[in-house]
């Protein structure tokens, strides 16, 4: 997992959605060491990006992921619908959990 985690933050975007494609595959002990580069991911210029980042972090367990609702806040206001909208989804599945909380 660490290798493809690196491959995040190559700058051609082919291979970094690929890297996104390859840690979708894996169990969710093996993300969530990961999960602070995946937030930081959700700041990329390409949508993809955000969006490939936000899949991963669906990935962990949900008190993990509570960890980052101000993260996903901010992508409610995404200029691409399809980033809004995973994210709204994500913050949707916290609060039926009871787990909407701050960083």
């Amino acid at each position: 997992a660490p290798s493809l985690v690196g491959l995040l933050h190559d700058a051609d975007v082919d291979v970094t959605e690929s890297a996104v494609g390859l840690l979708l595959r894996l169990g969710e002990a093996d993300l969530v060491p990961h999960a602070a580069t995946f937030v930081q991911k959700l700041g990329d210029r390409a949508w993809r990006l955000r969006k490939g980042a936000l899949l991963l972090l669906e990935r962990l367990p949900l008190p993990q992921l509570s960890l980052h609702c101000s993260a996903l806040r901010e992508l409610l206001d995404d200029k691409n619908s399809t980033v809004r909208n995973v994210a709204m989804e994500m913050l949707c599945k916290l609060k039926t959990a009871g787990l909407v909380g701050e960083d």
